[in-house]
């Protein structure tokens, strides 16, 4: 963690010229946030190299992103050879969201199946970040979706709510709406006591089942 970009990307091309297969799995693993490292800042370093240098192999395995690490690492993709194919991943994500946004609502007035969403809205740059560096990604999403910042902010809030973004559902005061089981681990860790203070009940609840070996995080 203490090495330095420079060093990280030296030792990735040294091994991507021994064996580009195996340093493209390697780095993967390093960036695996539930089977290997989660080392996010390797995986993200590494893959901009990669995609710098040789984005075919970025395109072929852009899906593998954010199964491996997290929807806002795609965002390494900006100025590289992958850039399009990126942008053309998350249209084609965001749209099946909003198919399964739809057909959700129907599906609560027809008792059926509830359709899940990817989490990429919830990693979606906001245009009024207070970062300039997001503002500014946030516009590249808006011309790359071919929408208006109003029809980006009510695309983002909507599906955002639909998965149940745990921010969202406690700025919402929807306490009694979290799956536990589900929030990550750093969020856990700095929202614990705010759940334990609104949600006492479903709180405890869940920490007994941890004990009893019932629930999971």
């Amino acid at each position: 963690r203490a090495r330095s970009d420079y060093e990280i990307q030296t030792k990735f091309s040294t091994a991507f010229a021994a064996h580009p297969l195996l340093a493209t799995k390697m780095m993967f693993y390093a960036g695996n946030v539930r089977g290997g490292l989660g080392e996010r800042r390797t995986f993200r370093i590494c893959l901009r190299w990669l995609a710098k240098n040789f984005p075919a192999i970025v395109v072929k395995n852009i899906e593998l992103i954010p199964e491996f690490n997290r929807y806002d690492s795609l965002f390494e993709l900006v100025d590289t050879g992958a850039e399009d194919a990126m942008w053309s991943f998350i249209r084609h994500t965001l749209a099946k969201d909003s198919e399964a946004y739809i057909q959700n609502q129907m599906n609560v007035i027809a008792s059926k199946k509830y359709q899940p969403l990817s989490l990429l809205a919830k990693w979606m740059p906001s245009e009024k970040a207070s970062s300039k560096k997001t503002r500014a990604l946030a516009f590249k999403a808006m011309k790359a979706l071919h929408v208006s910042a109003r029809e980006y902010r009510k695309l983002i809030t909507t599906l955002r709510k639909e998965i149940g973004v745990i921010e969202q559902l406690m700025s919402d005061g929807k306490w009694d709406k979290i799956n536990y089981e589900a929030v990550p681990s750093y969020a856990m860790k700095n929202y614990r006591k705010a759940f334990d203070r609104h949600d006492a009940s479903r709180f405890k609840d869940y920490t007994l089942g941890l004990i009893k070996g019932e629930t999971k995080v």
